[in-house]
């Protein structure tokens, strides 16, 4: 793959990689075969090198061949072996919302396994994203109004000093909320209903530089 920034930069080039979920790459139906369009997915391969691949699960997601993505009906997840990050992190992904729905819907990284909503970011209105880290206070973050229908990017990242941050593309929402507790992730895109066609997660949180590199090779895929 060709990874320069000046051309066809990917996130092969970011720094703590975990793992990547591409567009249209790696997404396959019951038999381990390349899903096509309509089929349930049971699985997307990770492209980071990691071998950290997702798992339909429940209500499975199913292949939507016009986006190259997963498309979901609110009732859909996707499960992978649970990475623990205890510092620096970054959830970034690109989708778009048919709905937004207020409760236990519209999570796009989620703790699973561990107690009830322990771990999350999340979409909670169309003006307004979630977090909780550690089963602590809901961290919320007042943001620009989302649309349904339409594709964006949203990021969730923790630095070094452990100031966490949301963002719709390049721009920071809201202000930091500091927060030192584990976050397990081991599930995304919980009750979503949309497409989405590119997942990307590093244990590092991600430069300016990075942000701009990444929210730049995201839009240019739908």
């Amino acid at each position: 793959i060709n990874n320069t920034v000046s051309g066809d930069w990917t996130p092969e080039k970011l720094s703590g990689l975990q793992f990547w979920y591409r567009k249209g790459v790696g997404i396959t139906e019951s038999d381990g075969s390349a899903a096509e369009d309509g089929d349930a997915v049971y699985g997307w391969a990770d492209q980071s090198g990691n071998n950290k691949h997702a798992t339909g699960a429940a209500t499975r997601f199913t292949y939507d061949a016009a986006s190259g993505g997963v498309e979901g009906d609110g009732n859909n997840k996707l499960d992978i072996t649970q990475i623990d990050f205890t510092g620096q992190f970054a959830f970034w992904t690109r989708l778009k919302f048919d709905t937004i729905s207020t409760g236990a819907n519209d999570i796009l990284f989620n703790d699973a396994t561990g107690a009830s909503d322990d771990d999350f970011f999340k979409v909670q209105t169309t003006t307004q994203l979630r977090a909780k880290i550690g089963g602590g206070t809901a961290m919320n973050f007042d943001c620009s109004e989302i649309s349904t229908g339409s594709y964006l990017n949203l990021g969730f990242q923790r630095d070094g000093s452990d100031d966490c941050r949301a963002y719709i593309g390049t721009t920071q929402q809201d202000d930091e909320i500091n927060n030192t507790a584990d976050f397990n992730l081991d599930r995304v895109l919980r009750a979503f209903d949309g497409i989405c066609v590119e997942i990307v997660v590093t244990n590092v949180a991600l430069s300016s530089s990075d942000r701009s590199n990444l929210n730049t090779y995201l839009t240019k895929l739908t």
